[in-house]
């Protein structure tokens, strides 16, 4: 567990350590039980909503970004829906370019 802990960033970092000082997790099955639990998405999180919604709003390699990161989240979207999400959340005069 110390040495998977080594790879652990910003809050992780403070949460193993409040768990390894409690004495919470001791071993590797609990240690992953853990981490699933805390660092799991929000039942109440939508990535699909996100995707929906997203607009760009700075680069194209910004957006691009941040799109990968939601449409990841999801298997078994075909691709003309992924296609349609990325370019109706792309800046007009851009779209307009991409679509044409």
């Amino acid at each position: 567990m110390d040495i998977a802990s080594i790879h652990f960033e910003k809050e992780a970092i403070m949460w193993f350590q409040m768990l390894h000082r409690t004495l919470a997790v001791q071993t590797w099955p609990n240690l992953t039980r853990a981490l699933e639990s805390y660092f799991r998405p929000s039942p109440f999180d939508s990535p699909m909503a996100d995707l929906f919604k997203l607009q760009q709003s700075g680069t194209i390699l910004d957006y691009y970004l941040k799109f990968m990161a939601l449409a990841n989240r999801f298997e078994g979207l075909s691709d003309a829906i992924v296609l349609h999400y990325f370019l109706s959340g792309l800046n007009r005069e851009i779209r307009r370019d991409v679509v044409a």
